[in-house]
């Protein structure tokens, strides 16, 4: 019994360990990148997506919260681009990030999102390599 409750105190304490390595800081403003942001920013990215001709995205940030998102997709396969169009924004949103996991069926066209999303980040006022999430492993350019 005591065997027991020993394994599961060491689990309980790996766990907690493992999330609290994890998560991710934000500042009093609520932003993820660790800017303090006071004013409304847009800024846009192009990349690379399931074609070469590429993909834009342009975020709106309010007080360092995405607020906003436009993909243009036009110059990337449709059927691809059908799957991510409506969800992709909200994700962004929800999440507020442009690091998403990639919508099945479309990863291309996602690690395009990403890219072109990190891209755009890159360009608001105190975000730089340090501060922004790194690339995926197959989201290089």
């Amino acid at each position: 019994m005591k065997k027991l409750l020993f394994t599961g105190i060491i689990l309980t304490l790996v766990c907690l360990l493992f999330a609290s390595c994890t998560a991710k800081k934000r500042n009093g403003n609520g932003d993820l990148w660790g800017t303090p942001m006071q004013n409304s920013v847009t800024v846009s990215g192009t990349a690379r997506g399931h074609n070469e001709l590429g993909i834009g995205v342009e975020l709106t940030l309010v007080n360092g919260k995405i607020t906003n998102v436009v993909l243009d997709l036009s110059n990337d396969t449709l059927i691809y681009t059908q799957l991510v169009q409506s969800r992709a924004p909200e994700i962004i949103i929800q999440q507020n990030t442009t690091n998403i996991d990639t919508i099945a069926g479309a990863s291309e066209t996602t690690r395009g999102i990403r890219r072109a999303g990190r891209k755009a980040l890159l360009q608001v006022p105190g975000v730089n390599e340090s501060n922004v999430y790194p690339l995926r492993p197959g989201d290089a350019e």
